[in-house]
């Protein structure tokens, strides 16, 4: 199994005042985002953080191989909460990503928004959580090397 990565780009605006930022989690069957899709870098910061909180209370959901899209599009439907992708970001809007349990393996489930498949990866919560927690700590880093260059 490729292990995941989240591709991440900083960039101050050319007025100087704003950091903006693009994203993509890359997993080995699948990417998921809009890397083309500016968002301001805290704002994803923010989505970023919610995500660790959200998946350090959440519970892979148990169930049968041939069952992953029904229990995907069950478990946002009932609460977008317990989806696996950053919230209230442009690049991530329709994407949906949930953990489930299946024969005690853990996988993520991923549904891209323009996609018709489901896409699984065998992945454990705390290695995810792991990945995104070394991206909010480079995103930190560059937004501190940004404020100390610009007006922000």
């Amino acid at each position: 199994m490729k292990e995941p990565i989240i591709k991440l780009e900083v960039e101050l605006s050319t007025d100087r005042q704003y950091v903006f930022s693009r994203c993509e989690f890359v997993f080995g069957s699948v990417n998921v985002g809009d890397y083309e899709q500016l968002m301001l870098a805290k704002s994803l910061l923010l989505a970023l953080e919610d995500l660790v909180v959200r998946m350090n209370d959440f519970e892979p959901i148990e169930c049968a191989m041939d069952n992953l899209e029904n229990v995907l599009s069950n478990a946002i439907r009932k609460d977008i909460r317990n989806s696996c992708l950053p919230l209230g970001v442009e690049a991530f809007d329709g994407d949906e990503a949930v953990f489930v349990d299946v024969h005690k393996q853990s996988f993520i489930v991923i549904k891209p928004w323009a996609s018709t498949t489901c896409f699984t990866e065998e992945l454990s919560i705390s290695q995810y959580c792991s990945m995104i927690e070394a991206s909010i700590d480079e995103l930190k880093e560059r937004l501190k090397m940004f404020a100390s260059i610009s007006s922000i």
